[in-house]
């Protein structure tokens, strides 16, 4: 397949995800345990087609010793190396593909500030912090029992249970498992069992890869129905949340770092650079405690106000590179994470303009002595309190998506010319002649949603998104359902991926609080009964010699 094919499919592939990606979250935030605790990783190896073709030089062509070696045991079943094998690449795989998508271009440097060269095969790689002789594929393979055996217990309860796959979780594998034998033959593989082989090593084996897939579709099937059978009432939900009020609270707040380092001279010495004297140091940070203080007593309408007053200081008067400090908007309290700041931003009686200076400290351990320190001081100014109280919503939408496009090979980012964004406005205005010409209503928009959208995750569903909740769509979608807005409003609104012609149907009858309180309660109360299931579980590590412990990372492609 040519390069240009290849560039088009993921294209095709990252597109369709656009809203399928959105309406999965609104899904599965109501399960959210039910299906990170999962393991549906194959989905991993469609997103990033052939990603998981690692270089396995392990094994040999005909795959007799890792079907014939056992590698484990977990009650009454007995895995062979060839079958440990598939949680084993599919976890690694899902390290790398997390790794490199969220990290893009600098996810090497990253993983080798871990330890982790991509040129190197992972038996070769001492795992950080690990024992002497302990590598990276010793880490993942421990890691691959462990999953095997949580699985295979969970298995064998959701048997015990009478439990069936869902139609959902059914449809779902199903459609994966469609998706990986075309790309089978899209890569030039002669039949779908060479191209696992090519995945999974030469042990795999399609009757063997389809037991895998079953097992895990009846353990992600039932957790799920395990997870979606715990409800709450009003009463326990409204009791959660007024103990852990601050905690689905969030804050716009604006920080600004005043540096011990930014009052110290690093000047050279005679016999190289100079080494700091406790005094310098001492009176570098006392210049930067009086710098925050001043910046402390002043009074500001915004952040560019305290950028201003920032820029003013002596220390950063005349600068080429303007200070700023981070705007940090729609925080979660739980996900601040210096608790000095939390706690001063959800003090009683906080007002928007408050500034405060916080000490940036750190702990160190010289000589076996514990010693903390401080590299300079934040200045927080206090901006506003958000205690998500508003609706969630519902909304309707028709897709015109961008086509063509060029794509950052670095980057991932797509970028679209006028005359291809100009064609997919004119086909969404088209669209909203037919429905206003057709009533205008919330019936006539739900009869043009299927011929018409190009969001495959809701077209067949009359475009609809129910308790859409705030930060969940993109930001330009998002920004609109959460305006001003009442029952019938609509707009063309342009996100990165297209146009959307977007219907408002009304408020939820659940607040963003509420729904934020009820999954926690639910993420807690599964996370127990998760953990109570799998501690039963209990694995023997046997020969796993044949497993493809030398794979190199940096082969994927």
């Amino acid at each position: 397949m040519s390069a240009s094919t290849k560039k088009k499919l993921r294209k095709e592939e990252n597109a369709a995800k656009l809203t399928e990606k959105q309406l999965a979250e609104q899904k599965e935030a109501k399960k959210l345990k039910g299906y990170t605790m999962t393991f549906v990783i194959v989905v991993c190896l469609i997103l990033v087609a052939a990603v998981a073709i690692m270089g396995v030089t392990a094994f040999n062509n005909s795959g007799i010793q890792q079907r014939n070696t056992d590698a484990m045991t977990v009650g009454e079943h007995t895995l062979n190396n060839a079958e440990l094998n598939y949680f084993y690449i599919d976890l690694v795989n899902e390290f790398y593909s997390t790794w490199t998508q969220q990290y893009g271009e600098y996810a090497s440097m990253y993983m080798s500030l871990m330890g982790i060269d991509t040129t190197k095969p992972l038996n070769t790689l001492p795992y950080t912090g690990g024992e002497e002789g302990y590598t990276y594929a010793d880490y993942f393979k421990d890691q691959a029992i462990a999953k095997a055996a949580n699985a295979y217990t969970l298995y064998d309860l959701a048997v015990k249970e009478g439990h069936t796959v869902s139609d959902d979780v059914k449809a779902t594998y199903e459609s994966n498992l469609a998706m990986m034998k075309m790309y089978s033959g899209i890569y030039g593989y002669s039949d779908f069992e060479e191209y696992l082989k090519a995945l999974y090593g030469a042990g795999a084996s399609e009757e063997t890869y389809q037991q895998y897939l079953d097992m895990l579709a009846l353990t992600d099937s039932f957790q799920t129905a395990k997870y979606d059978a715990l409800s709450y009432d009003d009463a326990a939900i409204t009791a959660y949340s007024n103990e852990h009020f601050n905690d689905f609270s969030a804050f716009d707040y604006c920080q600004f770092s005043v540096n011990v380092s930014d009052f110290l001279h690093n000047h050279e010495a005679v016999e190289g650079t100079h080494e700091h004297t406790e005094e310098e140091n001492a009176a570098a940070e006392a210049a930067a405690k009086a710098a925050a203080e001043t910046l402390a007593a002043g009074t500001y309408a915004d952040a560019e106000a305290l950028n201003n007053a920032i820029n003013a200081l002596e220390i950063y008067a005349g600068a080429e590179t303007k200070k700023a400090c981070t705007e940090n908007k729609n925080v979660l309290f739980s996900n601040i994470t210096n608790e000095k700041i939390a706690a001063w931003l959800t003090e009683e009686g906080r007002a928007a303009g408050d500034v405060a200076v916080i000490p940036n400290e750190y702990t160190s351990t010289i000589d076996g002595v514990e010693t903390t320190r401080i590299n300079g001081y934040y200045v927080v100014m206090f901006m506003n309190r958000e205690d998500n109280n508003m609706n969630l919503v519902n909304v309707r939408h028709i897709l015109a998506k961008f086509e063509g496009g060029q794509t950052d090979s670095a980057t991932g980012v797509t970028t679209y010319s006028e005359e291809e964004k100009a064609a997919a406005l004119r086909d969404i205005n088209i669209v909203k002649d037919l429905w206003l010409g057709s009533g205008a209503d919330e019936a006539a928009f739900t009869a043009l949603v299927k011929d018409n959208s190009d969001d495959t995750g809701s077209k067949d569903n009359g475009g609809l998104y129910e308790d859409v909740y705030p930060g969940q769509m993109v930001e330009a979608f998002n920004d609109w359902c959460f305006g001003e807005r009442k029952a019938g409003d609509y707009e063309i609104v342009e996100t990165e991926y297209g146009y959307h012609l977007i219907y408002f149907v009304g408020e939820s009858d659940t607040t963003f609080r509420s729904y934020m309180v009820e999954n926690t309660l639910r993420n807690n109360e599964f996370d127990s009964w998760y953990e109570e299931t799998t501690k039963a579980a209990v694995a023997k590590e046997l020969n796993t010699k044949y497993l493809s412990l030398d794979m190199v990372l940096g082969n994927a492609q």
